[in-house]
């Protein structure tokens, strides 16, 4: 059974100073007027801890836009075991030392940037002209002043995949102790990109190559995809296993609407506004939960949310006799891999 709820995510603007190819975030920015105000955000984290939320993300857009963000980081480390902040790492000259002083007090905090290539090429092809240079830049400046970049987020597709070493080797150059990729997904933005998404067998090379990263000491690894309909075809024998049949995640939008994942956000669960006390909570994560078990299981953004079982990462599928997939190589990579092999 899903602990559904463990984990949440708020999305505390959508403004943003980048427009990423590859965004999830609706093209429209959601209005200033409409976001919850400090007070909001801090009462409902002060709810979601006392109800036992063991994780929060605190995101966006690019969430160090808003003059409040290091407040709201500081609210939850108090109380919530693991929060992170997930940044594109153009923070503001006038908020870095904010961001950085309350990491420093509270060793729970985590911040993690979106670096999606190890060069300008393949970088800035997601997140425009001289971005690269611009972000690692910023990030040497919020570890000069004693901050730590403690994961590092990508998205892989065919420009960049030939860059797999090189970004391994970024992930730990920056010390950071998690690296998360992530597949191209048709949400948002990203509707009309062109960027290529990995073929089936390349997910079986990336799974691989990621399984043997697990064994370094200090360095946790996240697979959070692929889609499974557009980049993993029904054909192959092997489908990815995710870490659990749904997902224990809740969304809020910069406006309070409470949702399960960015693919459902036109079917809110629930509103901030409306979070009083602790049955209304519980009563939004049963809503949730239905949601989710109603919904996940046959969604193709599925594994986004719960990410690979890096253990046993592929299941085999039943197949009739004599059915074999043209592709022996890949299909003996695979079983060997959905037996939990290395």
């Amino acid at each position: 059974m899903t602990d559904f709820g463990a984990n949440v995510q708020i999305m505390i603007t959508e403004r943003c100073n980048l427009r990423c190819v590859h965004c999830a975030v609706p093209e429209e920015d959601s209005p200033v007027t409409e976001e919850l105000t400090t007070d909001e955000w801090r009462s409902f984290i002060e709810l979601i801890a006392a109800e036992g939320v063991a994780a929060l993300t605190i995101s966006g857009g690019e969430a160090t836009l808003r003059s409040d963000a290091p407040l709201l980081l500081e609210a939850a480390a108090q109380r919530i075991a693991r929060v992170t902040l997930l940044t594109n790492g153009l923070i503001r000259n006038s908020a870095m030392a904010e961001f950085v002083a309350v990491q420093r007090r509270h060793r729970n905090v985590g911040i993690h940037v979106s670096l999606d290539g190890a060069s300008a090429a393949t970088h800035d092809l997601i997140r425009g002209p001289g971005t690269f240079r611009a972000i690692t830049a910023r990030l040497e400046v919020l570890r000069d002043a004693g901050g730590a970049v403690t994961g590092v987020h990508t998205v892989l597709h065919q420009g960049n995949l030939d860059e797999f070493d090189a970004m391994v080797a970024m992930v730990t150059g920056l010390g950071a102790s998690v690296w998360t990729v992530f597949p191209v997904a048709a949400l948002g933005r990203a509707r009309r990109s062109e960027l290529v998404g990995l073929t089936a067998e390349q997910w079986a090379e990336v799974t691989e190559r990621l399984s043997r990263l697990r064994t370094e000491p200090g360095l946790d690894i996240g697979q959070m995809g692929p889609v499974l309909t557009d980049d993993w075809p029904a054909e192959l024998p092997i489908t990815p296993r995710g870490r659990s049949e749904i997902s224990n995640n809740v969304v809020v939008g910069p406006d309070g609407a409470i949702f399960t994942c960015p693919p459902l956000r036109e079917h809110p669960i629930g509103a901030v506004r409306s979070q009083h006390t602790a049955g209304d909570w519980r009563t939004t994560l049963r809503a949730g939960s239905e949601v989710a078990e109603a919904v996940c299981r046959d969604c193709r953004f599925r594994l986004l949310c719960t990410g690979i079982d890096h253990e046993k990462p592929f299941r085999l599928r039943e197949r009739p006799p004599g059915a074999d997939h043209p592709d022996a190589i890949l299909a003996d990579r695979l079983s060997t891999l959905s037996n939990g092999g290395r």
